[in-house]
């Protein structure tokens, strides 16, 4: 009985903490072909594939809002990945963190793509991008950019860094952390590839942000060159504080089972085995 109990708890706390989520809403704005969920190209399980090596893209993809209310602190973290492409690659992607008040709990968001230059009114976004336009992308040929309310607050090179260029097909990691204090928000951004990470953004305050009931879009484009853009394994990390849970939704893409789906069936089969041994 003390098992069949134990198993029980830990199924629900982790129902609790963590669940998969519905697929995203993908839109073509551009030049196809359009943004797709697909298993081709070498990367584990199932991923979404924004952009192909092809001139002139603008493509989404829109996730449902899963979790609400005021947070004391809010993670987007997600791999990345960016081919070389043709031209030097280009042009980049982004992340915003729209508000359901103005753009709605599902669907599409936007009538286009808005990419590495998430500007969005009412919105939270980060940039990533990868071609070198001068000062508005700190001289680099691949930078991290904050957004907010319709308006770029701030770019950070990373050619310089630890990191490099991100076309080069290698799998980056992007942490993005937002935290709420007095009139805004501090956000720091982190950036790891297969051996290091970097602060590429770190602790920045931006005046206004504070907490809202939103959902994420993501977004890439292509141009005179391009690059085949990819995510996966996608995770909003939504923390109440003091004793209230973690709320995470990862969403993996991948055509089975989610792993947490698998470990609650496990212990259910595990609790199962118990009630027959009494």
């Amino acid at each position: 009985m003390r098992l069949v109990k134990f198993f029980s708890g830990v199924a629900a706390m982790l129902a609790a903490c963590s669940m998969a989520s519905a697929t995203p809403i993908l839109s073509q704005f551009g030049e196809g072909p359009a943004p797709s969920i697909t298993t081709a190209g070498g990367w584990d399980g199932a991923y979404v594939n924004l952009t192909q090596e092809v001139n002139s893209q603008q493509n989404q993809a829109a996730f449902p809002q899963v979790v609400s209310g005021a947070y004391s602190q809010l993670k987007i973290d997600f791999d990345f990945r960016i081919s070389a492409g043709n031209g030097g690659g280009a042009d980049g992607m982004g992340v915003a963190y729209v508000p359901s008040s103005v753009y709605g709990t599902e669907g599409p968001a936007t009538l286009t793509a808005v990419a590495e230059e998430p500007n969005l009114a009412g919105a939270f976004g980060v940039g990533f991008d990868t071609f070198n336009n001068g000062a508005d992308d700190a001289e680099s040929e691949s930078s991290v950019s904050l957004h907010w309310d319709g308006a770029l607050v701030q770019t950070f090179g990373l050619d310089a860094s630890p990191i490099g260029i991100f076309e080069n097909s290698e799998i980056h990691h992007a942490e993005i952390i937002v935290t709420p204090a007095g009139s805004g928000s501090n956000v720091t951004v982190n950036i790891s590839d297969p051996t290091q990470t970097v602060t590429a953004v770190d602790n920045v305050f931006i005046d206004g942000l504070l907490p809202y009931d939103g959902r994420m879009i993501f977004s890439a484009r292509t141009g005179g060159a391009n690059s085949q853009q990819d995510i996966d394994n996608v995770r909003l990390m939504h923390m109440t504080g003091g004793n209230k849970p973690m709320t995470t939704v990862l969403y993996t893409f991948v055509p089975e089972p989610s792993s947490v789906s698998l470990v609650l069936m496990g212990l259910a089969g595990l609790a199962s085995m118990a009630r027959r041994r009494r």
